[in-house]
């Protein structure tokens, strides 16, 4: 974006001098049309800062039926003006649904997945990795144990 504003500044005094310079020079001058095109890439990327690989589920947490992890981060750069879509998906037989709490809008999964829209983040400054908490509800079965980290987050465009 920056190399985009710096080729603009450049060029357009020269488009001007150049116009002035043809407009002295009376109507049997030959003419040129400059035309600036600055496009700006789409991004969608996705972080997931600080996040465990595995999750440690005691009997107390059995007994309570939920999992409480705060800690992580999640940092996503999406420039897209139309938003962009999270997309939560669950894994584990010992998980019921998750949800995610810190982010722009709610979301919650259960073992089918689940998709939320996202509002654009396009002409705002760039944010910091977000903080989120995950609350893990725990199926009627689950046992005490250390589990692979059950949720998977990714981006979808609009």
């Amino acid at each position: 974006m920056r190399l985009a504003v710096a080729v603009l500044v450049v060029l357009v005094p020269l488009a001007v001098a150049g116009a002035s310079q043809l407009a002295r020079a009376g109507p049997s001058a030959p003419s040129a049309a400059v035309r600036i095109v600055v496009s700006v890439p789409r991004v969608l990327t996705l972080q997931l800062l600080d996040h465990p690989q595995t999750l440690e589920v005691g009997a107390q947490d059995v007994a309570r039926g939920h999992v409480t992890v705060r800690g992580p981060r999640v940092d996503i750069l999406a420039n897209d003006r139309a938003g962009y879509r999270l997309r939560a998906d669950l894994h584990g037989a010992a998980f019921d649904n998750v949800e995610v709490v810190g982010l722009d809008a709610p979301l919650a999964a259960g073992r089918e997945g689940s998709v939320v829209r996202m509002p654009s983040q396009a002409g705002k400054p760039r944010a910091p990795p977000r903080s989120v908490e995950y609350i893990f509800r725990l199926d009627r079965d689950a046992l005490p144990g250390v589990y692979r980290w059950p949720v998977a987050l990714s981006l979808e465009q609009p």
